[in-house]
């Protein structure tokens, strides 16, 4: 087979950065733009002397500490028409969490738009949590969640309307993919936007989860499949995910209309689907259980939850997990973006090209 999405594109992959304001609903969001570059690719992108760092917030790296990322800042936009992705970050996230997933999409000619998302960020979810440690008093997810599910409703087709205002992309079929509560921004995206085509949640969150007591799940109630349109849905989970398990993940793809698929990666937990996938597993174990001294959220048992992560070494690598996720998410959204015929044969065979490349993975799939 020729096409194949886990190589790298042949581009370019330029990014910047940039404050986009939501007058309507007075939100000032920091944005990251991943773009292909009309500037020959000599593989600067690639070479640590020529690539983009940026600060950590955190998740994915020590907080304050520098990461590279495989884009070269402020390149020359290609010229002509693109074709337009969001990523969305998750709970306690930022706008550069995937840039494995962002640089390589920018290298097949997409134009990648993440924003750090108001209230849901690194920083803001850290501030609450050690504000509450700090006073003696218990934080409740549940007391900021509404406030956060409204205003990802109002970000995404702000941050479509904005890009559509500055660069020559085609608005009429939009991508969108994001991990946990950016999973459940890309189920939530289309029953608001109806020019979204094709999503890719990861790890999404709305199932069945021990991080909700039972009978009281708001995401699972916030979530609405009256999609404006039939949008294209790429599942991709893992087995072993503490905070969002299986079982939850089967149950909202069950509840998702439309075209859909759903790719399991084995021996995988909630954090292998971002940026530093063994910093942030480490991270998430202790962040985990430091949320028993602080979250009441009636009857979640955060130390249980914890305690059921394996360690990083017993479970997929980082070059396996990217892999994976890039292929994929590059394919699903060449088929149904670009309409390419190659893509979607490619994702008819997709166990075959993973098991090929020894990475271990379980497919269901409804057309």
């Amino acid at each position: 087979m020729t096409y194949d999405p886990f190589v790298r594109g042949p581009c370019l992959t330029g990014v910047s950065s940039d404050s986009w304001h939501d007058i309507e609903n007075d939100r000032e969001l920091s944005v990251e733009i991943w773009y292909p570059s009309s500037e020959s690719n000599e593989g600067q992108d690639l070479e640590t002397d020529t690539q983009d760092q940026f600060v950590v917030p955190g998740l994915s790296g020590e907080p304050g500490s520098k990461a590279y990322q495989a884009a070269v800042r402020d390149a020359q936009t290609m010229s002509g028409e693109l074709m337009m992705i969001v990523l969305v970050h998750g709970y306690a996230g930022h706008r550069r969490e995937l840039t494995y997933l962002a640089t390589h999409l920018a290298s097949h000619g997409f134009l990648v738009v993440a924003a750090d998302h108001v209230g849901s960020t690194y920083v803001d979810i850290d501030n609450l949590v050690n504000s509450a440690r700090r006073d003696g008093r218990r934080f409740t997810r549940a007391d900021i969640m509404p406030a956060l599910f409204a205003a990802r409703r109002t970000d995404i087709p702000f941050l479509i309307d904005t890009a559509t205002d500055r660069f020559d992309i085609n608005q009429s079929c939009v991508g969108i993919a994001g991990v946990s509560l950016g999973g459940w921004t890309s189920l939530m995206a289309p029953s608001v936007d109806k020019r979204i085509k094709a999503s890719a949640p990861m790890c999404p969150s709305g199932g069945e989860s021990p991080t909700y007591p039972r009978g009281q799940n708001a995401a699972r109630d916030a979530l609405d499949f009256n999609w404006h349109d039939d949008t294209a849905t790429m599942f991709m989970v893992a087995d072993h995910d503490s905070w969002l398990p299986l079982y939850g993940q089967i149950e909202l793809f069950r509840r998702t209309p439309g075209t859909k698929r759903l790719f399991i990666l084995e021996r995988a937990d909630h954090n292998h689907f971002v940026d530093g996938i063994e910093v942030g597993h480490e991270w998430l174990k202790t962040f985990t259980a430091s949320l028993a001294g602080v979250e009441s959220e009636g009857g979640t048992d955060w130390r249980c939850i914890a305690n059921s992560m394996l360690p990083y070494k017993e479970l997929c690598s980082e070059q396996k997990a990217h892999m994976c996720w890039r292929g994929l998410c590059v394919a699903h959204m060449d088929a149904y973006i670009r309409a390419n015929e190659d893509a979607l044969d490619f994702l008819d065979d997709a166990l075959q090209e993973l098991s090929a490349r020894d990475i271990d993975v379980v497919e269901l799939y409804s057309r």
